[in-house]
């Protein structure tokens, strides 16, 4: 069996399919999350204190409304723009770069900075996919809803 006809499969599945291809990172950035969680609970113990003086109604405005629509406009949308403006052609090092600096500011601790780089990396994928298969304002839009949700699985599941 050919490995790549199998890929190719998914590809156009998710090509053709926004909510397939939305539930899709979805899954892969909420394993993200458990993964760099069981590390830090297994291994570093480390704490995120950041958002203990808001409470659960501002923080559930603040990470699953608002910081989801300003940092794709920021992070995926501005940057990106930016980044083929200034003629970057290789999309993974466009992917590279804007995954670089979104999880830069989110320094909470280092593991939550690398765990934030390597979601970031599903996130700017996820964009640049529908930004090359579809349209810029889907991709925004897209890209919003995946980080709301996904913040929204977090606010909800993970301490």
């Amino acid at each position: 069996m050919n490995i790549s006809i199998y890929f190719n499969k998914i590809k156009n599945l998710l090509k053709n399919n926004v909510i397939t291809t939305l539930l899709f990172f979805l899954l892969l950035v909420i394993l993200n999350g458990y993964f760099f969680n069981y590390l830090n609970s297994q291994f570093f113990k480390l704490n995120n204190n950041a958002f203990d003086s808001f409470t659960k109604q501002e923080l559930f405005v603040v990470a699953v409304i608002i910081a989801p629509i300003i940092e794709t406009l920021l992070f995926q949308f501005l940057l990106y723009n930016f980044l083929i403006f200034m003629k970057l052609k290789n999309v993974w090092q466009i992917i590279f770069i804007m995954s670089f600096i979104f999880s830069q500011v989110h320094w909470y601790n280092w593991l939550y900075v690398v765990a934030t780089f390597f979601c970031a990396l599903f996130f700017n994928l996820y964009y640049i996919f529908i930004v090359r298969s579809k349209n810029e304002f889907l991709a925004i839009l897209m890209v919003t809803i995946l980080h709301s949700l996904y913040n929204l699985f977090g606010f909800l599941f993970v301490e």
